[in-house]
């Protein structure tokens, strides 16, 4: 990776992609409900928690120090959104990856962020990621349920993958997988 950074947001990936300590691990799915079995929380096993886009599954601290975070985006949903005038799904498949680097850096070895009190420490994770991308649009979902999100210009949008039940999480990732020494 060479050439100078123009923005923070180019710095922030450019450091992520070049930095020896944090893997960042980006799993994609199809479904609109992530098994909790493929998530860092596996307390919650046979539970299922709802995807939005992305979502963080927490990292993991080697005993080199080193981070390995893992984060899943559903692209099928990522292109659902920009077809309805949303942001791109490069804006937003950037956003998943630098929110994972983010909460290597801030908050090595977290899990999943269920919960409120992980849920709090990840808003502020996510939030750092969001204000690095101008092109990121902040959206509500505003009580609407899961997998439907209101974009700033107040259009609401169904999100949710119509044939998810079709292809279920833990389908073969578009994403190699590195390997294990």
């Amino acid at each position: 990776c060479t050439g100078k950074p123009k923005t923070a947001l180019d710095q922030k990936l450019f450091d992520a992609i070049k930095d020896q300590n944090v893997t960042v691990n980006v799993k994609t799915i199809r479904a609109n409900k992530l098994p909790m079995e493929e998530t860092s929380q596996s307390q919650l096993k046979g539970k299922k928690a709802n995807i939005a886009i992305g979502m963080f599954d927490g990292s993991k601290v080697g005993a080199d120090g080193k981070v390995e975070t893992s984060q899943f985006v559903n692209i099928k949903q990522a292109e659902i959104l920009e077809k309805a005038g949303g942001q791109s799904v490069g804006t937003s498949v950037v956003h998943e990856v630098l929110e994972s680097y983010i909460g290597a850096q801030d908050k090595p070895g977290m899990k999943a962020p269920i919960g409120p009190v992980l849920g709090e420490i990840f808003n502020k994770i996510h939030g750092k990621a969001e204000k690095l991308d101008t092109e990121f649009q902040t959206m509500s979902s505003a009580g609407k349920g899961p997998g439907v999100v209101i974009l700033p210009n107040g259009k609401t949008v169904d999100i949710k993958v119509p044939d998810a039940a079709a292809t279920p999480a833990g389908t073969p990732s578009t994403v190699p997988e590195k390997k294990k020494d």
